[in-house]
């Protein structure tokens, strides 16, 4: 289940769930649709959104997933466990963010990811 299967079935659409949260359209709109990372998300907007469909901060974030199918399974892993430290607020957040711009580099010269998709998870996961 992803984030906007969830939202709707709680009972909620796009629209009902800024209104609820008085959070902006846009922001909602991103989380619903995936194209916002839930672990870059703002963690109060995590919270009221959380509180707003009667469950947790780590449960949306379970919701999250990155699209394995395209993506070679060394690649998944270090941007799992990126996230993981982002959500600890962990000391080696910089150790894993630095990794994740590596192994990016690494799938783009094996030829296991194209350049689009390198610049893509980049802009998602790294910030540009």
């Amino acid at each position: 289940m992803n984030i906007k299967e969830f939202i709707i079935r709680k009972g909620f659409t796009s629209y009902s769930l800024a209104k609820a949260t008085r959070l902006s359209k846009s922001t909602i709109g991103d989380i619903y649709s995936g194209k916002a990372d839930l672990f870059l998300v703002d963690s109060r907007t995590l919270y009221i959104i959380a509180r707003t469909l009667g469950t947790n901060i780590e449960t949306l974030l379970k919701l999250q997933d990155v699209n394995s199918s395209l993506l070679p399974n060394y690649l998944i892993e270090s941007i799992d466990n990126y996230r993981k430290e982002l959500l600890k607020n962990s000391t080696y957040v910089v150790d894993y963010y630095s990794e994740v711009m590596s192994t990016i580099n690494v799938a783009e010269v094996n030829k296991d990811i194209d350049s689009e998709t390198g610049n893509y998870l980049r802009k998602k996961y790294l910030g540009y």
